[in-house]
């Protein structure tokens, strides 16, 4: 199964029907408080696209997954995966920030462990 084609077709669609984000990492990982989200250092910026959607109410258990938390389908030009960090979701007809998202969980999509096709990220405000 050719995987890189796959990928093209999914960055086509997640930039068709998904919006621009900025993953935002910590450089300090030491410093960076996940419950929080404070960090008093600076960030290294990845730009990508992804399409955020909500849970489930099944997937809900109040503890791994909280009411408010949001599955974002994201490509990123980043690897491996993000552990941490901040993902900031812009509008897309005027370009501001709509949203800003703590990474709880990253996902990454690779079916022949080679090909990054898409990262599945749990976000919590």
């Amino acid at each position: 199964m050719n995987y890189s084609r796959i990928a093209r077709i999914a960055l086509k669609q997640i930039k068709k029907a998904g919006v621009k984000c900025v993953l935002r990492i910590p450089n300090n990982d030491d410093e960076y408080n996940k419950e929080t989200a404070g960090y008093p250092g600076t960030y290294v910026k990845h730009e990508g696209f992804c399409v955020v959607t909500s849970y489930k109410a099944a997937a809900i258990d109040g503890a791994v997954i909280r009411e408010t938390d949001k599955s974002l389908l994201c490509i990123l030009p980043v690897e491996p995966p993000p552990a941490i960090g901040l993902i900031d979701v812009y509008d897309k007809k005027t370009g501001v920030v709509t949203g800003t998202y703590t990474v709880i969980h990253v996902e990454k999509i690779c079916p022949d462990n080679t090909t990054v096709i898409a990262y599945k990220i749990q976000g919590r405000k």
